[in-house]
């Protein structure tokens, strides 16, 4: 699973163009998580359900291997950083976004607050 390429679908309540597509693919494994997830590993793709949209979550990444232990802080098995993030849609596509939570408006101009 090393090039494993990352696809997103989208779910909202039961969508039969989703399950058409699901069914159509015959090596599927599930997973059910926070996000659902199939594998294929003839095709060595993960496909994600993401029924969750415009909702927040936290976000952590980390290294499953790395260089060890050393000066530019690729050390293996370390996690980075949490961060809150969010899917959107976007035309057809669904972008993973991460809100700026380091800016807030302290003022009564209405045009410096986020709406």
């Amino acid at each position: 699973m090393k090039n494993t390429i990352l696809y997103f679908l989208i779910f909202f309540g039961v969508n039969t163009v989703s399950a058409q597509f699901l069914e159509s693919k015959k090596d599927l494994q599930s997973f059910e998580g926070y996000f659902n997830f199939h594998y294929s590993p003839s095709e060595d793709k993960i496909f994600l359900e993401v029924d969750r949209l415009e909702s927040e979550f936290l976000y952590t990444h980390f290294l499953a291997s790395g260089l060890g232990s050393n000066d530019i802080g690729l050390d293996r098995g370390q996690i980075g950083d949490g961060v809150v993030v969010k899917f959107i849609k976007s035309g057809n596509k669904l972008l993973l976004l991460q809100p700026n939570q380091n800016f807030r408006a302290i003022t009564e101009n209405k045009l410096e607050k986020s709406p």
